[in-house]
């Protein structure tokens, strides 16, 4: 009896680690199979996620290839018709006279044009350019304004108002024009050009 429970106990024992076995034969089954999909899941995952990382990566670079190429065309009109309207102005009030030369009359209306288009362009394009650099344009402006009221002012206009003002006068209007433009309108031109070279990449 005592050899049936001896044979008893040991059959039990074999079958509970043959059944133990098993289990974790199942259990390493279907982890193996788990990490296996886990790590396919997670490579196509990360496939996909590369793909629209790069793709969205392209598209803010088109963006930003196209933001750059539109401020340096913006900018390039800009500071084009900033000359033609400071030269306009530099040859308004100019001190000297050719044989021959264009009427002042004739030079204040060529100003005018050149304003309005460099204010036209300007003004829609504003928003292209940081505060400092608006400021900046906006200050020179005024200054060619005031270059050009001023000598208006005093030496265009009805010959009958302007024969009352007396010459030195008109004189000193003249001048200080010209020293507007000569000296002030050139420092910010100066300022002006080296912010544009900036903001197109251009360094000294």
């Amino acid at each position: 009896m005592i050899e049936n429970a001896i044979y008893f106990v040991g059959g039990t024992s074999v079958l509970i680690a043959a059944v133990a076995w098993l289990g974790r034969q199942i259990i390493k089954f279907i982890l193996d199979k788990d990490v296996a999909k886990f790590k396919s899941d997670l490579e196509k995952t990360t496939a996909v996620s590369l793909k629209q990382l790069e793709h969205d990566l392209s598209l803010k670079y088109k963006e930003q290839s196209l933001l750059k190429e539109k401020r340096i065309e913006v900018i390039e009109g800009l500071y084009s018709q900033l000359v033609d309207f400071v030269s306009a102005s530099h040859n308004l009030v100019r001190f000297w006279e050719f044989e021959n030369d264009t009427p002042k009359s004739e030079r204040a209306n060529a100003l005018a044009v050149k304003f309005e288009l460099f204010q036209k362009t300007f003004l829609y394009n504003e928003f292209y350019f940081n505060e400092d650099i608006a400021e900046q344009v906006k200050s020179i402006r005024t200054l060619l304004v005031k270059a050009g009221v001023k000598f208006t002012t005093y030496h265009l206009g009805d010959p009958n108002q302007l024969s009352e003002i007396p010459p030195i006068q008109r004189h000193d209007a003249w001048v200080e024009a010209n020293r507007i433009i000569e000296e002030e309108v050139k420092v910010l031109m100066t300022k002006i050009r080296d912010e544009f070279r900036k903001l197109v990449g251009v360094t000294k």
